[in-house]
C-alpha cells in the first residue's frame, strides 16, 4: 500500500505540474490572443487610411490630368518658358554683386 501511495502522490506531482503549465500556456494563448486582436485593429486602421489616400490620390491624379490637358496647348507651355526666364532675370538682377 505504501509503494501504491507513492505512485499516486507522485502522479499527483506530476499532474499539478502538467496543470500550471498548461494554466501558463493558457495565459499565453490569451496574451497572443489580446496582442493579435490590437494588431488586427491597428491594420484596420492602416488600411482605412491607405484607402482614404488611394481616394484622394485618384482625386488629385484626375486634376492633374485636367490640368495637363488644359496646359498641353502651346501657347501655355512658351507663356510658363517666358515667364520662366523672365523670374530668373529679375534674380540674377536682384543678387547681383555689388
Amino acid at each position: 500500500m505504501a509503494a501504491q501511495d507513492t505512485v499516486m502522490r507522485d502522479q499527483d506531482a506530476h499532474l499539478d505540474s502538467i496543470s500550471r503549465s498548461l494554466g501558463l500556456i493558457n495565459n499565453m494563448g490569451l496574451q497572443i490572443r489580446d496582442e493579435l486582436d490590437m494588431q488586427n485593429n491597428l491594420l484596420d486602421d492602416i488600411e482605412g487610411g491607405v484607402n482614404r489616400t488611394h481616394g484622394e490620390m485618384m482625386s488629385a491624379q484626375g486634376r492633374m490630368k485636367r490640368l495637363l490637358q488644359r496646359t498641353n496647348d502651346c501657347k501655355w507651355m512658351i507663356a510658363i518658358v517666358v515667364l520662366v526666364g523672365v523670374v530668373l532675370i529679375l534674380l540674377s538682377w536682384v543678387f547681383r554683386p555689388q
